[in-house]
């Protein structure tokens, strides 16, 4: 798993061109082809996709060459491991004699703008059976989290819609490879994907002109009750996510600009007890 130090290193560099050989204005979306890239040693999957995608799901790294250009070959290292060169590995790697299934997944599924908050159930748990696994959770919680943009705006402030906006379609961004023909990953890998994406989604999503870090007290709890029955649907996801809060509470201090997280810390920890299992027993059930 590549650590969020790293991708936050590569943020910092200037935004990669990428060359595309589908069709710059029709695609066509489902088009992968094996073909070599620059900087790696071997061929590897490269997928049409359109610009707006491979903006946000690199955030900001990489487009299609300039704004008129719609679609363009995307390299699987960049999109599944946020490599800039390196070794092509598994499943990125290929050669002239590699096939791919044909996916049965619809246009829709392959280059999403992270709105569509129906992309987890319609896409993502379409290609993998994870009902009753853990990972069912995690994506209840996700598609609950998508839908406060579009449910609960009336109740949050207009820096904390702006955030949520941003934070949903990072957290969506972080699944997709997942849905792409030669991605066979599993239940597992999927979840940790998620869990891994939630602090750097939480405190710096792409284009970042909103962090968490930066929303009022008020505003925290509400996002925290209305999330709340996607936290007591299961104690492992509860826990991880609420692991996940805490860690960005410690990340949030550090931050001069943020509001003043001792007390909606302890605001937040008296809420606990909408879980079932008391706090001191949830790390025993893992």
């Amino acid at each position: 798993m590549i650590s969020t130090e790293y991708i936050f290193l590569i943020l910092a560099y200037a935004p990669i061109y990428v060359n595309g050989i589908c069709s710059s204005q029709i695609g066509p979306l489902r088009t992968t082809e094996c073909s070599l890239v620059n900087n790696f040693n071997t061929k590897q999957w490269n997928t049409c996709l359109t610009n707006i995608y491979i903006q946000q799901q690199s955030q900001g790294r990489h487009r299609c060459g300039d704004e008129t250009v719609r679609y363009c070959n995307y390299p699987c290292m960049h999109e599944v491991y946020y490599l800039e060169a390196n070794l092509v590995i598994d499943p990125c790697a290929c050669n002239d004699s590699s096939t791919l299934p044909e996916s049965a997944l619809p246009t829709e599924c392959l280059s999403p703008d992270g709105s569509d908050c129906d992309w987890y159930k319609n896409c993502l748990e379409r290609k993998y059976s994870c009902q009753g696994t853990p990972t069912e959770h995690m994506t209840t919680y996700a598609k609950t989290f998508c839908e406060l943009h579009t449910k609960h705006n009336e109740l949050l402030s207009d820096r904390a819609q702006r955030w949520i906006d941003d934070a949903r379609k990072c957290l969506q961004m972080a699944l997709v490879p997942f849905v792409r023909p030669f991605n066979n990953g599993n239940c597992q890998k999927i979840r940790e994907r998620a869990f891994d994406s939630y602090k750097p989604c939480y405190i710096r999503p792409y284009p970042e002109v909103a962090s968490i870090c930066h929303m009022t007290r008020r505003d925290w709890l509400r996002i925290f009750w209305t999330l709340k029955s996607a936290f007591i649907a299961s104690t492992p996801i509860a826990y991880s996510s609420l692991q996940n809060i805490v860690d960005t509470f410690n990340e949030c201090s550090m931050d001069t600009e943020a509001n003043d997280f001792g007390h909606i810390f302890k605001e937040f920890k008296l809420t606990i007890d909408l879980i079932d299992t008391p706090w001191d027993n949830l790390n025993k059930d893992q």
